[in-house]
């Protein structure tokens, strides 16, 4: 059993038809063209090995701390990885 919309006896299937013919040449416009030729010269051939951030310890337990007091504690980075390990932003959490 269809249920029809309005006077012009458009079934649900056919509006999902029409909905889908209308939007697919949009939908299809907007997949990547695979690069060929002289194109491809633009990917870098090998990417930069990256880099592996590892801690010593990731928590410090500072214990009891008043007001007004200094404290401080050494967090130990090491990279492990094979590239560059660029630390630009540190915040406190």
């Amino acid at each position: 059993m269809h249920k029809y919309f309005g006077r012009g006896g458009l079934s649900s299937s056919g509006v999902a038809l029409a909905a889908l013919l209308l939007f697919l040449p949009l939908v299809m416009a907007q997949q990547p063209t695979p690069l060929k030729g002289a194109d491809q010269a633009l990917i870098p051939a090998n990417q930069a090995p990256p880099p592996k951030m590892v801690f010593k310890q990731t928590r410090h337990n500072f214990g009891e701390v008043h007001r007004g007091d200094t404290i401080t504690y050494t967090f130990t980075v090491k990279n492990e990885g094979t590239g560059p390990l660029n630390i630009t932003n540190v915040q406190p959490g």
